[in-house]
């Protein structure tokens, strides 16, 4: 793959039952977001209307609504240490209507493990000139993954296991294959998209 690539990140949930933490995140943001484009950086007005589509992801999700534009800590982590031109993030219709119901709640238990139902699936397609390469990681509970993957990096960061220090990604700083595969998620798979 020769050129500068093009980064897709799309994200299909089955629900959303958003923490507080989230609900008050979006409040702040009050619609803005914040996009990659040209090689730049840029904060989008809340009045500007994202951009929508379709997008067919993997099984069990198949072909879904989406809304792009959907502001991520990836669309900064990538272009802060990939060289690329333009990422686009987008995120399936169909959960958002849980992130305005009054009467959504958040994560609820499932399970004994105190996991939700939930079922995510995030792929990553690069595209550079003709040649477009995809990568799917799907699993359950959104946000059970999370701790998981900051006390892992953490434990990295403290025993020297990183490959470069201050104000880095976790791209930067760990192997982009053994990170994922190192973490204890049973419900996650790892796989082409």
């Amino acid at each position: 793959m020769s050129g500068i690539p093009f980064y897709a990140i799309d994200r299909t949930l089955d629900s959303w039952h958003p923490t507080r933490g989230t609900l008050l995140a979006g409040e702040r943001r009050a619609g803005r977001r914040v996009v990659f484009s040209d090689h730049h950086l840029q904060d989008l007005a809340g009045d500007e209307p994202p951009p929508k589509g379709t997008w067919t992801f993997p099984d069990p999700f198949g072909t879904q609504d989406v809304v792009g534009q959907f502001s991520t800590t990836d669309v900064v982590t990538i272009s802060h240490h990939l060289d690329t031109a333009r990422i686009n993030a987008f995120l399936n219709v169909a959960p958002l209507k849980d992130l305005g119901d009054p009467e959504t709640k958040g994560p609820q238990a499932a399970d004994a493990s105190g996991r939700s139902a939930q079922v995510f699936l995030v792929e990553v397609v690069v595209r550079r000139g003709d040649e477009q390469r995809r990568v799917a990681v799907r699993g359950r509970d959104i946000y059970a993954i999370t701790a998981p993957i900051v006390v892992e990096a953490t434990e990295r960061i403290l025993a020297g296991r990183g490959r470069a220090t201050g104000v880095v990604t976790a791209g930067e700083i760990f192997d982009a294959e053994d990170f994922p595969r190192s973490l204890p998620l049973d419900e996650v798979s790892l796989g082409n998209g």
